[in-house]
């Protein structure tokens, strides 16, 4: 039996993760039209250094908030749940991916009843625009995969600067295009060099290379992928 204060208390630490709860909701709407419009660079060199160092949040979340928030005017669905606290920011990390208006209702309430790693389990075996499976259901085989890079500082250092390159010539300075179609692109202008030898590297070819991973032309798609205004690929 409970005690006064056990109760108490226990309604104070639901009232704190409920706040905590609201908080992420709005840091991500508010990180989304820092980015959308081009605000963040009145306050900091990227959205990366406001987030991280500025702010302070943890690695990660700050880019998930983000990628939450540009969602959110389109699934009003689970902007609802992460309001009234039944879908998490690291559930709604999740759905983000795979969810589209369609399918989000779905998908919000397969969230609800699953823990964090089941859910990610489920979206690894779905693709944007799938329906969320039912309850029960044995999940096919994955369609999605994360790639963990560990190394030496210099050669990590160089991976990521020729990252920042691409996305330069893509004028990507918000992250709008995901961390595999900038690999993809890379790995298209190796191919390229292979199989015609050198020649210039410019922004139509980039263009043309991110169009195709849009289209899933000769890859797998890239839902995350979006050429940025004023710079549609040709």
């Amino acid at each position: 039996m409970a005690t006064n204060r056990a109760r108490e208390i226990d309604l104070e630490m639901r009232r704190l993760v409920r706040a905590d709860q609201t908080s992420d909701l709005r840091k991500a709407e508010l990180l989304a039209e820092l980015e959308r419009d081009g605000l963040y660079r009145q306050i900091a060199a990227s959205m990366r250094e406001y987030t991280e160092v500025m702010l302070g949040l943890q690695r990660g979340k700050g880019g998930a908030l983000m990628r939450i928030g540009r969602q959110l005017p389109h699934l009003p669905v689970l902007r609802a749940a992460m309001a009234d606290g039944s879908v998490t920011w690291t559930a709604a990390r999740e759905v983000v991916k795979v969810a589209d208006p369609q399918t989000e209702a779905g998908w919000v309430t397969y969230a609800q009843g699953q823990t964090v790693r089941q859910l990610e389990r489920a979206v690894m075996c779905s693709e944007r625009g799938d329906d969320a499976p039912a309850p029960g259901e044995v999940l096919g085989a994955p369609k999605r995969d994360n790639l963990r890079v560990e190394g030496e500082r210099v050669n990590l250092a160089l991976f990521r600067k020729a990252m920042a390159i691409v996305r330069a010539m893509l004028g990507d300075t918000d992250g709008h295009v995901e961390d595999d179609v900038v690999l993809a692109l890379i790995s298209e202008i190796v191919f390229a060099v292979q199989s015609n030898g050198p020649r210039p590297i410019t922004i139509e070819r980039f263009q043309t290379i991110l169009a195709k991973c849009q289209a899933g032309q000769d890859h797998p798609r890239h839902p995350g992928a979006r050429p940025k205004s004023g710079a549609a690929p040709r």
